[in-house]
């Protein structure tokens, strides 16, 4: 977030007291360069180096390798490269000195030329800049930052900003002070600390001068996990924020420490988001909204509740986030979902309708053996084979809409969780058939209709406000 003083401040001095700038930032400050430059070798040959240069942009990862001789075989895949390079920062004009460990090379481009010159691309799916040794255990803190964190946050960055008073009456001069905000904590408990962190840089000119802030997260696992569990433990909470602002919140520029220190980035290729991301949207929520007993609730709630589902959770981020899954796929994602969710009801027992498939194959059944049962045999057997016992997956979906009951359209009614369960049916079942389901026709319509039905379970098991659940997945 940047902010520029107003006319009246200009030339005017800038108080910024960085006290509470954390080991989480450093001159790497969350962030990498379009280019390094620099020798790299593989690991069981580390004494055989190649000049290359590594190109980053938002979407892409790659390397250029330039050398004579015998040396890199060009594969379809190498597992890592390791190099010694240099970035030139054209905002501090400082050159750095990197290490840098890259993994997943898929080779596209291979020239070789009559002096035995060799040029190779390859494309890189991770990439790690680390000091000292590279180590991918104990990690002790994890930071990163999010396209919408710094607007969720924009009031608590805000508030870093005072006034001085002036005492020498100047009406041409005014006077103020930055001071970082405190690290707000999202999460205090015997398995992890969560908290948001905030840095800024100045920039001092004679025409305007100014402050742009930025906000992290920082997770402190009590005991210390691997990289793995860390990112699986980081996307855990950014579904919540996803929940939370109704925006994709994606973390990029993702830093860890461990034994040292290292930053981390994917190929957006190879990240498995399916989405493009708005750099004008802005979260349904922002921080302020909710108390910090409220926040600190909710985050706890949420871990308690991804803990019971965490597969049916990851499963419909996964379709939610993906903006070219089928309407059909969404819908037997998030009815299974439900499915999930809903084991432990009980809704109320009924009778199948008559006019189902499956009350007329009972029929159909029942006429076939008139002859070797009486009347009562008959109507015993009928009464069982279409009675329902409350276990039944649309009863215990209506079961939910009644749970959820004022935070959703009078259409989400038990009609609308029968065709949809039916409609699951004859996705996963082609040859089904049933004819109580929605047409092809309303599939996409159905899908966002069950999305809201899941967030608002989702928002109200872990308690937000109904006022913000309504707005949250208003329609």
């Amino acid at each position: 977030m940047y902010h520029t003083m107003p006319k009246a401040w200009y030339g005017t001095p800038i108080y910024a007291n960085n006290k509470f700038r954390k080991e989480m930032i450093d001159r790497f400050d969350f962030k990498f360069e379009s280019r390094y430059i620099g020798l790299w070798y593989q690991p069981n040959n580390p004494s055989k180096q190649y000049y290359g240069t590594l190109f980053l942009d938002k979407q892409n990862i790659f390397i250029e390798l330039c050398f004579q001789g015998e040396g890199i075989a060009h594969s379809e895949q190498l597992d890592y490269l390791y190099g010694s390079a240099y970035s030139y920062d054209k905002q501090k004009d400082k050159e750095y000195s990197e290490s840098i460990a890259l993994q997943g090379l898929i080779g596209i481009k291979s020239s070789h030329f009559g002096n035995n010159l060799k040029h190779y691309i390859y494309e890189v799916k991770k990439l790690f800049i680390f000091d000292n040794t590279l180590s991918f255990e104990n990690v002790r803190a994890i930071g990163f930052e999010a396209p919408l964190l710094d607007q969720w946050s924009a009031n608590i960055m805000e508030s870093g900003f005072k006034e001085i008073e002036n005492e020498i009456n100047d009406p041409n001069l005014n006077l103020i002070y930055f001071y970082p905000p405190r690290p707000y904590t999202l999460l205090k408990s015997e398995d992890i600390n969560i908290d948001i962190n905030f840095y800024f840089c100045r920039t001092l000119g004679s025409i305007n001068q100014g402050i742009i802030q930025h906000a992290f997260l920082r997770l402190l696992p009590r005991k210390h996990p691997s990289f793995e569990e860390s990112l699986e433990m980081m996307h855990k909470y950014c579904f919540l924020l996803f929940l939370l602002t109704n925006r994709t919140f994606m973390p990029e520029n993702i830093t860890c420490y461990n034994q040292g220190k290292f930053v981390y980035k994917v190929n957006e290729k190879y990240a498995y988001r399916y989405i493009d991301i708005p750099q004008a949207s802005s979260p349904q929520t922002e921080l302020t909204d909710f108390t910090h007993e409220e926040i600190l609730a909710i985050f706890s709630a949420w871990n308690e509740l991804y803990n019971k589902y965490s597969d049916a959770i990851n499963a419909f981020y996964e379709t939610s986030l993906n903006w070219y899954s089928p309407p059909a796929s969404q819908i037997r994602n998030y009815i299974s979902f439900i499915d999930s969710i809903t084991k432990e009801f009980k809704g109320e027992n009924g009778n199948v309708n008559p006019k189902s498939k499956r009350a007329k194959r009972v029929q159909e059944i029942l006429e076939k053996a008139d002859s070797v049962l009486d009347k009562k045999d008959k109507t015993d057997l009928q009464n069982w084979l279409l009675h329902t016992t409350g276990k039944e997956l649309d009863s215990r979906f209506c079961k939910l809409l009644d749970n959820l009951k004022g935070l959703l359209p009078d259409e989400l009614n038990k009609d609308f969780a029968t065709k949809a369960v039916k409609t699951r049916n004859n996705i996963t079942h082609p040859n089904s058939n049933d004819e109580n389901s929605f047409d092809k026709s309303q599939y996409e319509d159905v899908a966002y209709k069950l999305t809201k039905i899941i967030r608002a379970f989702m928002l109200k098991e872990i308690g937000v406000k109904e006022d913000i659940i309504k707005d949250i997945i208003k329609f």
